[in-house]
This record gives C-alpha cells, sequence and structure tokens, in this order.
C-alpha cells in the first residue's frame, strides 16, 4: 500500500477547508471503505490546528460534514447506491476501490454530469480483472483517450513490503533449503 487514499484525503481535506463553496464526496466500493476513508478525513480534520480549524457541523443522518463559515461540504457514499452523490455539484471526489463497483457504469453515468470542467477526480483501485469499467478508463487514460492521468504504484516497490533481514539472499535457494 502505498498511501494513494491517505493523499486523496489529505487533497480533499485541503480543498475542502480552504476554499469557498466546495462539494465534495469520497465514494468507496463498500461501507467498511468508505467508513475508514471518512475516519482517515475525519482524523486530519480533528488534528488541523484548533485555531485555524474550520468550524463544522454533522451533515445530518448522512456521513459527512459541513463547513458552514465557507459553505463548503463533504459526503460519504457506498458506490452501491446507483444515485450517490448526484443532484450536486462535486468539485472533487475520490473514487475508491473502483474496480470492485458492482455497477461502475451506471454509478458513473449518474455522477459525470455533477463533476466541472474544473473539478478533481481520484480514482483508484487495485486491479480487479480485465474488461471492467476500471480497465476501460485505465487502458483509455494510457491511450490519451481520456482526461484522466494514469498512474501506476506498485505495492512491491514499497520498502515495507520487502524483507529485509540484512543480507542478500536467493529467494530460490532460500525455498529449496526449507
Amino acid at each position: 500500500q502505498v498511501k494513494i487514499s491517505t493523499l486523496c484525503e489529505a487533497i480533499i481535506y485541503w480543498r475542502n477547508t480552504s476554499w469557498m463553496d466546495v462539494s465534495a464526496s469520497i465514494i468507496a466500493n463498500d461501507d467498511a471503505t468508505s467508513d475508514h476513508l471518512y475516519t482517515m478525513f475525519k482524523t486530519y480534520h480533528w488534528n488541523f490546528p484548533e485555531a485555524i480549524r474550520t468550524h463544522t457541523r454533522s451533515a445530518g443522518n448522512e456521513k459527512g460534514l459541513r463547513f458552514d463559515e465557507i459553505r463548503s461540504q463533504l459526503r460519504v457514499y457506498t458506490a452501491g447506491s446507483k444515485t450517490a452523490a448526484t443532484g450536486t455539484t462535486n468539485h472533487i471526489m475520490h473514487l475508491s476501490e473502483f474496480a470492485k463497483w458492482s455497477d461502475a457504469k451506471t454509478v458513473m453515468t449518474s455522477l459525470n454530469p455533477s463533476i466541472p470542467k474544473t473539478g478533481l477526480v481520484f480514482i483508484e483501485s487495485t486491479p480487479y480483472g480485465i474488461g471492467n469499467m476500471f480497465y476501460q478508463l485505465w487502458v483509455a487514460a494510457k491511450d490519451g483517450k481520456n482526461e484522466y492521468v494514469p498512474l501506476f504504484f506498485a505495492w512491491y516497490d514499497e520498502p515495507e513490503y520487502s524483507l529485509d533481514n540484512g543480507k542478500n539472499w536467493d529467494t530460490y535457494t532460500e525455498q529449496v533449503k526449507l
């Protein structure tokens, strides 16, 4: 894990609390993931210096926060709702584990009209097969056929996912010994 979601929530928090009239949404594949991302967002907020922290209030029964002083808000959804984050403008969005969305095409058909040309959309996911909408968007982005910028961060390039026992060793040789 290279902490892409952590970066997305940091950028959303910064933009959502620094600019006027920003509507942000986080949409994940399931409740557990959306709860985790919302907790991450709130962690930024509650650890921000109180003297300069933007005042918030609950968004009601839904998951989210409202920043009344600057008329901005964050809402959190799951992709199971085919109309998630529709009916409003979405200036910045984080679409998490997109490849695992059960009906990504329907949700995106509903979402796309809500995103202004100046909107910022993060779509991140672990791969989940070939042919799904995430795969199609990825290939189109790599070929320059859509507005997305494809970025790939391999988990195996992260030092925390590598064995480091202080010696250079040949995995095959070590496995044979075992």
